[in-house]
């Protein structure tokens, strides 16, 4: 009977005995996964600190603006930051050259990076960035042109630049913002061939010109010209080619009846496009003269110097008369003609080497008339 029951009491250690080793195993197997999970953990985290996010700036370069004018933005976050500053004016359909300049925080090479020109939410153009300065750190796009709207306003482009991105290395993509104002075309208008005076009653021509300083084709287009009280006087079709030794002004010739009563006058020159585009500004100009009498005789004025008793050349004569002056220069026989109707006229003479005469000198004019007058000899150093 002894033996029997220590029998089984071996066997029951034995069981106990496996059931411990069973048990020592498997805590043991625990910690290997709890090791390995945490292997893996920190192997992830390695990857993760091994990807390195760098920041983008951008900017728009006017090329062919005045001044340089930029915008920047900052890390692409949704908003774009623009720099203020005072917005560019561009003419309604006119060309605008741009150049896009990109950089990264690390000086990373982006040549082939996607840059895409929006107005709002429409892609007018895309290209790019084509090169990097290795000096500067920066990538660009080359110069590209875009043609301006051709409504006035204020209008805003953006450049939205896409990285190409690899493994360990992450480019959020970044944009910057082209803000400018579209002005109409402006026109300057010109006359020129005015006879001095205009004689009343008389027929004469007048020419005049146009000139879109966005260097538009004028011709073809309608000009008008206007008395001070708005009555049309006479219209122009401007010619085919811009006149000679002139930037872009095309010009004609108005056939005009001159007034019938001498005074002073001031008509306008007009120039409209309403329909055409890009838009044009309506522009006038001032055409003034006056209109004085025809002449009727000849006044022939004789200078001479007191003390030298002879001719004085290049002496400048201006006889005055119901607000007409008549100027000239004495020939080299110190004489200087002028064609004048009847009347009473202030007569004032200058050089340079002789001292003024009398302001209030005056003479009247009934028939051809020669006048003489002396000057008196006063150099500049004694004066």
């Amino acid at each position: 009977m002894v033996e029997e029951f220590d029998a089984e009491q071996v066997d029951t250690e034995q069981i106990d005995d496996t059931e411990q080793i069973d048990a020592e195993q498997g805590d043991t197997e625990q910690v290997d996964a709890e090791q390995g999970e945490a292997e893996q953990i920190d192997t992830q985290l390695e990857d993760t600190e091994q990807i390195d996010e760098h920041e983008i700036t951008a900017a728009i370069i006017h090329v062919n603006a005045p001044e340089m004018y930029t915008s920047i933005s900052s890390v692409y976050i949704g908003e774009v930051e623009d720099i203020t500053k005072a917005l560019p004016r561009v003419y309604a359909g006119s060309e605008i050259v741009l150049q896009v300049v990109v950089s990264c925080s690390l000086a990373c090479d982006l040549q082939g990076a996607m840059v895409e020109i929006l107005d709002q939410d429409e892609v007018i153009t895309q290209m790019e960035l084509s090169s990097f300065d290795d000096e500067g750190a920066f990538n660009q796009t080359d110069e590209f042109i875009l043609t301006a709207p051709t409504e006035p306003g204020e209008y805003t482009w953006t450049a939205v630049i896409t990285p190409n991105q690899e493994e360990d290395t992450i480019h959020e993509p970044a944009s910057a913002t082209f803000a400018f104002i579209v002005e109409q075309h402006l026109i300057s208008l010109s006359s020129w061939g005015l006879p001095f005076p205009v004689l009343i009653g008389s027929r004469f021509t007048l020419k005049v010109g146009a000139r879109c300083v966005g260097d538009c084709i004028l011709a073809g287009e309608q000009i008008a010209l206007y008395d001070k009280q708005g009555e049309l006087l006479a219209t122009g079709i401007l010619g085919e080619e811009p006149r000679e030794n002139t930037v872009g002004v095309y010009w004609t010739e108005l056939e005009l009846d001159a007034p019938d009563e001498i005074g002073v006058y001031e008509w306008e020159l007009r120039f409209s496009q309403p329909d055409k585009q890009p838009a044009h500004d309506d522009a006038t100009h001032a055409v003034v003269f006056r209109a004085a009498r025809p002449p009727e005789h000849q006044l022939t004025i004789e200078v001479s110097c007191d003390f030298k008793k002879e001719p004085i050349e290049h002496a400048l004569v201006v006889v005055t008369s119901e607000g007409i002056s008549y100027k000239a220069w004495t020939d080299n026989a110190g004489a200087v003609t002028f064609n004048v109707p009847k009347g009473k006229y202030r007569l004032l003479i200058t050089e340079e080497d002789h001292a003024p005469m009398d302001p209030e000198d005056t003479i009247t004019v009934e028939d051809d008339t020669i006048v003489k007058r002396e000057m008196v000899f006063m150099p500049d150093t004694y004066r």
